[in-house]
């Protein structure tokens, strides 16, 4: 990241942006106070001036990563009326997700309770708005679309954590070939 002009202020979102990438990157570990005052070239005070330690960093971090990966893609999403194109412009924006905050996330969830929450609160969220578009789109009762929902939604969290590294582009057709597999009905 550019160092900033000594006068100008910086937003918590410079903050939050520098945690999700450090996140994606090097871990949960990386995330103290004094690596994130460097990487945006503040003092404590500046951090502290946004943030009330650590828990209120961890926090609002978890927050930003929840608006900008499920709740904005959500926003999105339901700028489309027709349930069949919210379907296809969903897949798509799932697919270019970062892969490297999401198996990060989870790898922090595994050892962190509020990291673990979080991930609950989002797989929750995310899952039962597939669960909606998948019984608009196909108009199978409700609990199948769920269990139809779980299993797509598993699928793309496994090519997440399997393949961290791998650029979204080349694991779309796979996504889209189980799309067709779990609701052939689209076609």
């Amino acid at each position: 990241m550019a160092d900033p002009a000594p006068n100008h202020r910086l937003g918590s979102d410079v903050w939050l942006q520098t945690g999700i990438d450090l996140l994606a990157k090097e871990g949960a570990s990386a995330l103290t106070i004094d690596r994130l005052c460097t990487m945006v070239g503040r003092s404590k005070g500046s951090f502290y001036h946004h943030f009330q330690g650590v828990d209120g960093f961890v926090a609002a971090l978890l927050d930003y990563w929840r608006k900008k990966q499920t709740e904005d893609v959500i926003q999105h999403v339901d700028g489309e009326s027709d349930p069949r194109m919210q379907r296809t412009e969903l897949m798509q924006r799932a697919m270019k997700l970062d892969h490297g905050v999401e198996h990060a996330i989870r790898v922090w969830g595994g050892s962190d309770a509020r990291a673990h929450e979080a991930v609950s609160a989002v797989d929750t969220q995310r899952i039962t708005y597939l669960t909606a578009i998948i019984a608009a789109t196909s108009k199978r009762p409700k609990a199948e679309a769920h269990d139809l929902a779980r299993i797509e939604y598993a699928a793309l969290i496994g090519l997440h954590q399997l393949y961290p590294d791998t650029d979204p582009a080349s694991l779309t057709p796979l996504f889209e070939r189980l799309v067709q597999l779990v609701t052939p009905d689209l076609e």
